[in-house]
């Protein structure tokens, strides 16, 4: 746990200050301030959320805020260092494809320096043979012996069963590269196949929504204040903004929770609406696109 967010927790504790406490005073939501006080940044979404907290929490609790956020951004600093890039799938199957195929080459040429060593150590034996006599005594006919070594071994081995065993071990050699590469292109092919059928979804997911009718919404910020803001079920900013600040948001259904009802004011088709009540006065204010009406 990172010494600065010790600090925080330490100094509430010291206060005497539970954390429903804190979340009724500073506005910030009490799974926040826990994420918050445990180091636990990740759970909080954007990085503007995590400054402004802890900004409010500081000035909450009497400590100082920028000494605070400096540790924060070194701390952030050396996550970063950490973080390392990771090898895609794409490019593990390639390699794969790779070694498979510096492999095959290698025990290709193997197997034929093995039949080529195991050709002339034979031819060598009977020339060998041939050169020396019963008896011990050294013939001194080399060339006629080893025109009589050739011609027996011809005898012996027929060239085309030769040239046939030649083909049938090629052609084995080659039946196994070509399985392996088929394997290895039906994985890419499916990797391929499984990408494009994601990106089709996406595609006919964006198609589905941009037909249906949404609602433009900008919200301006006229006294510094938090607000929370839900779209279509689904919280998408949570926040202090200050003043003259403007955010914008779309959906079917918009609703805005204000914890200053005369700090905000909303831009709808052109017509603005708000403030929506007295200075710290906790409003929720809701826009539709079907019904057009504000609750």
């Amino acid at each position: 746990m990172p010494e600065f967010v010790k600090r925080l927790k330490d100094r509430r504790k010291k206060l005497g200050v539970s954390l429903k406490e804190a979340e009724n005073a500073t506005k910030i939501r009490r799974v926040h301030l826990k994420a918050i006080e445990e180091g636990n940044f990740e759970q909080i979404k954007q990085e503007t959320h995590i400054r402004g907290f802890l900004k409010v929490y500081c000035n909450y609790l009497g400590l100082d805020t920028e000494e605070i956020l400096a540790d924060y951004n070194k701390f952030k600093g050396e996550l970063e260092g950490e973080v390392e890039q990771e090898v895609t799938f794409k490019g593990k199957v390639i390699n794969k494809m790779d070694q498979n195929q510096n492999k095959l080459l290698v025990l290709t040429l193997v197997i034929f320096g093995l039949f080529v060593v195991g050709s002339f150590s034979f031819l060598g034996s009977r020339v060998y043979y041939l050169i020396s006599s019963e008896e011990g005594d050294f013939d001194f006919q080399p060339v006629q012996k080893i025109q009589q070594v050739i011609g027996n071994f011809e005898e012996e081995l027929d060239e085309g069963e030769f040239i046939q065993n030649l083909e049938e071990d090629s052609n084995e050699d080659i039946t196994e590269t070509e399985e392996v590469i088929e394997v290895q292109e039906s994985e890419i092919d499916s990797v391929v196949k499984e990408e494009s059928d994601f990106i089709e979804e996406q595609i006919g997911g964006q198609k589905e929504f941009s037909q249906t009718e949404e609602l433009e919404l900008v919200i301006e910020t006229i006294e510094d204040t938090w607000y929370l803001v839900t779209v279509d079920g689904e919280e998408v900013f949570e926040g202090f903004t200050v003043t003259e600040e403007a955010n914008s948001f779309s959906g079917r259904k918009i609703e805005v929770r204000i914890g200053n009802a005369a700090g905000v004011v909303v831009v709808k088709d052109g017509e603005r609406y708000g403030p929506f009540g007295n200075e710290g006065e906790v409003v929720t204010q809701v826009f539709s696109a079907i019904e057009d009406n504000q609750e």
